[in-house]
């Protein structure tokens, strides 16, 4: 698997690939997708919904919940829009006009398919486990009183995207059920892994040399991206597991349906507890459960590492 990793690089590595330029690339086009994508997705919204300008700072801010249902129906649109133009554009332009690497640099052949989706999807629920306790006590972190002001700054913006997201993903339609999915768990995974993964991850690789430390690097900007400082840790952590799968398997199927999982998971969670209060934090799992979810994780790991051995230098 190493061998076949390094030749597989090495072969559809172009001539001529400056890493640094990449990057700068990579951040640009990201930056104007954003721009981008707000300037569109309220323009097309104001169209075939008929929310005026005026009316977002309402909406974003979620300040008047419940939603009516073409607000929904709006704000997923812009949501859709901008996961596409933040994230996937930018992939799509940097690998296609400068990375220029064949589609072979991120879909790997998987030796045992089967078998690395399924340690795939039980390392996936493991971190979800583990992550309930993560998530408890990175919700009561209390920043020192010299940053106080910016401490209640993240508070707000902590609440405001919480309540956000509840209020669009909070429905009793099964069709809108659907649509939530196609939102929150198909295009994050798909746009996020393409961009932090496929390229951040290995464009920073080729400027450190360090595998290791890009992964991490990249965990941690993907985590920042979500401007929730008191998720940031969870984050970080499924990061760091999604940029494992991928440097291991070197397919960036893997991580996207590990994404694909988690984000499936608290859709359901939010979807399927419609009397639980919107500022409820959940509580980590008891620590036997926690204990057998480590324990569990650590074996299935050890498992994909001998399935896809770390590939050579």
């Amino acid at each position: 698997m190493a061998a076949r990793y390094t030749m597989s690089i090495a072969s559809h590595t172009p001539k001529v690939f400056r890493p640094l330029h990449a990057l700068g690339v990579l951040f640009a086009t990201s930056l104007g997708g954003i721009l981008l994508g707000s300037l569109i997705s309220r323009h097309l919204a104001q169209y075939f919904f008929g929310i005026q300008s005026h009316a977002w700072q309402r909406l974003l801010e979620a300040s008047s919940l419940p939603f009516l249902a073409v607000e929904q129906n709006a704000l997923l649109f812009m949501l859709g829009i901008q996961t596409l133009t933040a994230f996937l554009l930018p992939a799509y332009l940097t690998h296609r006009y400068v990375v220029r690497r064949s589609a072979a640099h991120y879909f790997m052949p998987i030796d045992r398919p089967i078998s690395t989706i399924g340690l795939t999807f039980g390392l996936g629920l493991c971190a979800i486990a583990l992550n309930s306790w993560l998530i408890e006590w990175n919700a009561n972190w209390y920043a020192p009183t010299f940053i106080k002001g910016f401490d209640e700054w993240n508070r707000t913006q902590d609440i405001r995207i919480q309540n956000l997201t509840y209020g669009l993903i909070r429905t009793n339609q099964t069709s809108r059920l659907f649509l939530n999915l196609l939102i929150f768990a198909v295009l994050p995974a798909i746009a996020e892994e393409c961009f932090f993964r496929g390229l951040l991850q290995r464009v920073i690789q080729s400027i450190l040399g360090h595998p290791h430390l890009a992964i991490l690097i990249s965990a941690l900007l993907f985590s920042l991206m979500h401007l929730q400082y008191y998720s940031l840790i969870p984050r970080l952590m499924l990061g760091i597991l999604f940029g494992y799968l991928f440097f291991l398997s070197g397919n960036l199927s893997i991580p996207i349906l590990a994404h694909f999982f988690n984000n499936t998971y608290a859709v359901f969670s939010i979807h399927f507890a419609q009397d639980t209060p919107i500022t409820h934090t959940p509580k980590a799992l008891p620590w036997y459960a926690l204990t057998i979810a480590f324990i569990v994780a650590l074996w299935l790991a050890k498992r994909f590492i001998i399935l896809h051995p770390i590939p050579a230098k």
